[in-house]
């Protein structure tokens, strides 16, 4: 009985200490990234994506488009006008600085909210992994550096996925509203729940679409609206020049793959293989995942969770700029397909992550020394694509 109370005492000391790591770790992680995102040197892409919504917010203040050419060349606003429309008022009355502080809480707040959630159905003994996660994971905080609205859209996934087990399907399909009204992505999670057939949900989509649709035209006009329509299939068609060497959607492949590219040594320089690769291997994705989803996964527990985070991966490798600061909602897809995984699997998400984390920091470091297409410019992809298969797989192998 005494051996048995001495390893109890043992195991709890251990675990306090463990937990005392996670707590640590995340203070440095909030003031390391407090820091960088509010003192670092703007030129040198401190803040950046918030300063794009910043100096969209502060164009709907002075009265004019945040899509016109000439209102800022480097911090480019490239979304439907809600996001620059819920900033203004703030941008109005604070400037910017104060604005950007509240901006970062959220974002904070938004990881918090979204660990608080997926401790709901995660068993104890793995609640400590879900702090450390967004720690370790650099998409988290490299975004949190920039001031990205992808940890906001991550949250908005989790309030989705939380409110359809809650079964409250309408307010799900309402946080999808949201999320697809700040970048156009989401819409791909849409068409996934109408092939499943899940009208509540839709309708939710529909009347908070409509409802947030209707207020931006009050706000700003349907000219705004058209013209935003018009910049976003743009940057879908045509991706944003320089960045193929960082790009990790399909786009970001067959650009390594067949065009020229300063950092880069292509396969061959071939417009038509490029437009065949990327609209091939986008097709295949998209068959791919709504098939084995639809066909194998119709079921409400392990069928829709891993369709679900396939789904979201897919939206997301199929875009035209999925940076390191686009990857933050993979938070959600690691934790669905390991909630079903063996330690196999668990092997091969642990090689993603590691992946996912690793390579930009690397990229940076090489400076203008120019690799093939398949080297370390191509493992955001790799990684991205073997989470995607391995979700695919699991749905499969049913």
């Amino acid at each position: 009985m005494n051996t048995l109370t001495t390893i109890y005492k043992s195991l709890s000391e251990m675990r306090r200490v463990w937990w005392g790591l996670v707590i640590f770790l995340w203070m440095v992680f909030i003031v390391n990234s407090w820091v960088l995102f509010t003192f670092a040197d703007v030129g040198a892409f401190g803040r950046y994506d918030f300063i794009a919504y910043a100096k969209g917010a502060q164009a709907l203040v002075d009265g004019i488009s945040p899509y016109s050419p000439q209102f800022d060349q480097r911090h480019l606003y490239l979304y439907p006008p809600l996001l620059a429309q819920l900033l203004a008022p703030f941008i109005g009355i604070l400037g910017e600085p104060s604005t950007a502080s509240l901006w970062y809480w959220l974002n904070v707040g938004c990881i918090v909210g979204i660990i608080l959630l997926m401790r709901r159905y995660t068993a104890p003994q793995h609640h400590i992994w879900l702090w450390v996660f967004p720690v370790i994971f650099f998409p988290i905080t490299n975004t949190l550096y920039l001031g990205q609205v992808t940890i906001i859209l991550a949250f908005l996934f989790m309030l989705t996925w939380h409110d359809y087990h809650q079964e409250k399907h309408i307010r799900a399909g309402m946080w999808l509203a949201l999320a697809c009204w700040i970048k156009v992505f989401p819409v791909f999670i849409v068409l996934y729940f109408i092939l499943r057939r899940d009208w509540r949900v839709v309708r939710g989509v529909v009347i908070g679409g409509v409802a947030l649709g209707i207020f931006q035209i009050l706000v700003s006009g349907i000219d705004m609206m058209i013209e935003a329509f018009q910049v976003m299939l743009t940057l879908f068609a045509y991706g944003q020049e320089g960045g193929s060497f960082q790009n990790s959607s399909i786009l970001g492949f067959a650009s390594r793959l067949f065009t020229e590219h300063e950092k880069i040594e292509p396969l061959v320089v071939n417009h038509t293989l490029f437009q065949i690769t990327r609209y091939g291997v986008m097709i295949f994705t998209i068959v791919m995942t709504y098939g084995i989803s639809l066909w194998h996964g119709r079921d409400m527990g392990r069928g829709f969770d891993l369709g679900y985070g396939a789904t979201l991966i897919m939206a997301l490798l199929v875009g035209s700029t999925l940076w390191v600061t686009g990857m933050p909602p993979y938070f959600l897809v690691f934790w669905l397909v390991f909630r079903y995984s063996g330690w196999r699997d668990a092997g091969i998400l642990m090689v993603s992550v590691i992946g996912l984390t690793l390579y930009l920091s690397i990229v940076v470091r090489l400076g203008d020394i120019r690799l093939p297409w398949w080297s370390l410019y191509a493992v955001g992809f790799y990684a991205s694509y073997l989470l995607w298969a391995l979700a695919i797989g699991k749905i499969a192998r049913r």
